[in-house]
């Protein structure tokens, strides 16, 4: 509800679409480095499983309804959604900067 509120009101998103990426690859349950990183979350499983899937990741756990609501109210989304994938692949990256690469995005 909020990203909806925040981009029919021009406000910014960045922050947001920041955190919504970084709680996405914390549901990965894994550390930079591959270490195994407990989730507690209630839907954990099922999520990291999209996340996880050749024909999931990121663009599917943003059409998830029960989060980000139904196809109509995700239109909105579109601007945000897009923001949350560049800062998402940003901070899964296998190189050095992942965190801080990803919140230059947000001024980018």
């Amino acid at each position: 509800p909020i990203a909806r509120f925040n981009v029919a009101n021009g406000i910014e998103t960045g922050r947001l679409a920041f955190a919504v990426a970084a709680w996405a690859k914390h549901l990965l349950g894994k550390t930079d480095d591959g270490q195994i990183r407990p989730v507690s979350d209630g839907r954990a499983e099922e999520l990291r499983a999209v996340l996880s899937s050749s024909s999931g990741g990121i663009q599917a756990l943003l059409k998830d309804e029960q989060i980000f609501g139904s196809k109509e109210e995700r239109t909105l989304l579109e601007p945000f959604c897009r923001q949350v994938e560049i800062i998402f692949a940003v901070l899964c990256r296998k190189q050095n900067g992942g965190v801080l690469a990803a919140l230059e995005t947000i001024d980018a």
